[in-house]
């Protein structure tokens, strides 16, 4: 099988062990789990964030670990 052009890799994880749920996403992947609310809604809950530098938060972790942005 041959593959052209570019390639893209998008991938979402969660594992739960116990009572803990790791998540990881890689690429332009969301991970959400859906909640039922109190009147019984269901309420979507994002599981991942993006890692961009425009994110105050994500633009300090890279600053402070010796980063440039």
């Amino acid at each position: 099988m041959r593959f052209l052009g570019v390639w893209r890799v998008h991938v979402s994880l969660a594992l739960l062990l116990g009572t803990k749920l790791y998540t990881a996403n890689l690429g332009d992947s969301r991970a959400v789990l859906a909640c039922t609310a109190a009147d019984g809604a269901l309420v979507a809950e994002s599981l991942t964030f993006d890692h961009k530098p425009t994110v105050p938060a994500e633009r300090a972790r890279i600053l402070a670990a010796g980063g440039r942005v």
